[in-house]
């Protein structure tokens, strides 16, 4: 599995997936062993290393030792193969024929040298300015990124996704339906699903409340408790469910509460006036689903930014959901004044 930044290897069998003993971090290790080995030149062995150390968590250890093993034996022979000449090169970056950047490489050093051009220095060199990375010298391995940073003219209103899955939408606490209408003081669920095919780490994903929208932090002891919402919607996180459609998911089967109860990807949340940010250092692969409460406040139609979700260390790595508009009606009996 392929990404901007990084590579790994991946297990076909789920059923021989132990994430203590046989996980995809450890096997990405062993890979990249061998192949440093038979051959440290190739374009893979960079990005498997760039891999295995984005993997480790908040504290900068791996889940288990036989990760942190395999993946300081990998990165040792690395060193030992491909870097085992000191660096001792010039390198430099162009766009087109214009220089943006060059440096003198000699000894070692974690350091990167980072230089920032504005967009409308780029839209001058032409658009079709080729970014080419040049090194000269007598040893040393040149690493190299490009990262493009840049906010849309107009909020967007569809749908997108590159390598992350995300939809969002809204239904009255006691059930009834997705729906953009609701009168002020309204109790709102919000409910968020992210999706993606292969695992993911430090994931971040923003869901933006319109102006009529207050959330609701459940966690404060002053926090008036909720009313008992429907039977079906007993599990704060959607794992169990299945089928699609306007009337959002039901639970399968062989959907249990206690289930869900216990675990979620998300392993922290941010409750903030005009949105709600929900973390998750470790994304496994395949569909979550994440819920929160609002309330309605203040009538009048507003914007509906899309949630959105990205890497937070690899950004190529992105998706977010539709946009629209959303509106709040005042209460049935009650005029304005």
């Amino acid at each position: 599995r392929e990404s901007a930044r990084g590579l790994h290897f991946e297990e076909i069998h789920s059923a021989t997936y132990a994430p203590l003993f046989h996980s995809d971090t450890r096997t990405t290790g062993v890979v990249l062993m061998a192949l440093t080995d038979i051959q440290p030149d190739h374009p893979y062995v960079g990005k498997m290393a760039q891999y295995l150390q984005s993997v480790r968590q908040g504290t900068g250890a791996w889940r288990s030792t036989q990760e942190a093993a395999f993946s300081l034996l990998a990165l040792t022979e690395l060193v030992r193969t491909k870097e085992k000449e000191v660096p001792d090169f010039v390198a430099t970056v162009k766009a087109g024929e214009s220089e943006l950047l060059r440096e003198t490489f000699q000894g070692r050093s974690l350091e990167p040298k980072v230089v920032h051009v504005p967009i409308p220095k780029l839209q001058g060199m032409g658009d079709k300015a080729p970014l080419t990375f040049t090194r000269e010298g007598k040893a040393g391995v040149l690493y190299y990124g490009a990262t493009l940073r840049y906010a849309p003219s107009v909020v967007p209103t569809k749908a997108l996704e590159r390598g992350l899955f995300v939809q969002r939408w809204f239904e009255p606490w006691a059930g009834g339906g997705q729906s953009t209408t609701f009168a002020a003081g309204d109790l709102v669920r919000v409910r968020l699903r992210v999706a993606s095919s292969q695992e993911r780490h430090y994931a971040a994903f923003e869901v933006p409340l319109p102006a009529g929208l207050e959330p609701v932090d459940t966690s404060l002891a002053t926090t008036a408790k909720l009313p008992s919402a429907p039977a079906e919607e007993s599990a704060e996180m959607g794992y169990g469910y299945e089928g699609e459609g306007e009337e959002g998911m039901r639970p399968s089967e062989d959907f249990s509460p206690w289930a869900s109860a216990f675990w979620s990807p998300f392993n922290h949340v941010e409750v903030r006036d005009s949105k709600v940010v929900l973390f998750a250092d470790h994304l496994p692969p395949g569909i979550h689903v994440g819920t929160f409460v609002a309330r309605a406040t203040t009538p009048g139609k507003f914007l509906l930014k899309p949630a959105s979700g990205e890497l937070m260390y690899e950004p190529e790595v992105f998706g977010r959901s539709e946009g629209g508009t959303f509106e709040v009606k005042l209460a049935d009996g009650v005029t304005a004044r």
